[in-house]
This record gives structure tokens, C-alpha cells and sequence, in this order.
């Protein structure tokens, strides 16, 4: 469910700015490309840090809308390839800006004072995951993927 919303997010939010104005004849990729990863992405991705176990068919669904758009902010055909069109705007795969704000996320939680409360719940899933208290799903045992990576 959170897939298939991220998924018409990016490409409603995107569209909806394409007919508001800002529409990929009138203005150059680049400034599309400003407006995408500072309105729709943070938009479609909202919450995203916390999401435990994409499957390859859900990540699959999110590329093919982050492909559309990227391609569709270029005006190119829906067959060009993919990492000319990601790479000749500079734009990364929706995988890896996932990743990233995953290890943001840990990151934030790292630095937070011990007085926090979640800091307190991420020390305390993190110690039983290293206690051989292996979760099969979560934030510290998704972590320990990325970092793997």
C-alpha cells in the first residue's frame, strides 16, 4: 500500500506541476529537476526512512515512476535508457535516495542526546540485535543491510 501511494505521488505530483506552469517545453531539465527533488520526491518518499522490507517488485514499481518522470522532464522516448537519462540530468536511482535518507535518518539518531526517548529505543533494539536477537524485519537489522552494501 505504501508503495503503490509513493508510486502515484510521484507521478500526480509531478504532473500536476507540469500543468501548473512548469511544463518540460517551456523550461530546461535542469530546472524541472530542482522543482522534482525539492517538491515530489520529499512528497512521495515522505516516511520512507522507516520503511523496513521493499520487495524487488516494489522497488521495481518505484523506479518505473522515478524512469517516467525523469524521462518525461526531458522530453525523451519511454525506451531511451535509463542511465543516460538518470545521468545526463545528474539524478540518482529512487533505491540509493532511499538508501541515503535511511543512513541520514541513522545517522540524526546517532547524534541524538541519550535523553531522548528514541535514541533509548534505537540503543535498545540495537543492543538485542547484537545480542543474537535477529529481527528478521526493522530499522536496525535494514541498517545493517545498507551498511553491508
Amino acid at each position: 500500500m505504501l508503495i503503490a501511494d509513493a508510486c502515484n505521488k510521484l507521478r500526480g505530483t509531478y504532473l500536476s506541476i507540469c500543468s501548473s506552469g512548469f511544463n518540460p517545453s517551456s523550461l530546461s531539465p535542469i530546472t524541472l529537476r530542482t522543482s522534482y527533488q525539492s517538491v515530489v520526491v520529499p512528497k512521495a518518499l515522505y516516511g520512507c526512512e522507516l520503511w523496513t522490507v521493499i520487495g524487488a517488485s516494489d522497488m521495481l514499481r518505484l523506479e518505473r515512476s522515478h524512469r517516467f518522470c525523469i524521462k518525461s522532464m526531458q522530453q525523451f522516448h519511454s525506451l531511451t535508457n535509463t542511465d543516460f537519462a538518470l545521468a545526463s540530468i545528474n539524478v540518482n536511482s529512487i533505491e540509493n535516495i532511499i538508501d541515503r535518507k535511511k543512513l541520514v535518518f541513522f545517522g540524526q539518531l546517532c547524534r541524538l542526546p541519550n535523553q531522548y526517548l528514541a535514541k533509548q529505543v534505537f540503543i535498545n533494539r540495537l543492543v538485542r540485535y547484537l545480542n543474537n536477537d535477529k529481527q528478521t524485519k526493522g530499522f536496525v537489522p535494514e541498517i545493517y543491510r545498507l551498511l553491508y552494501k
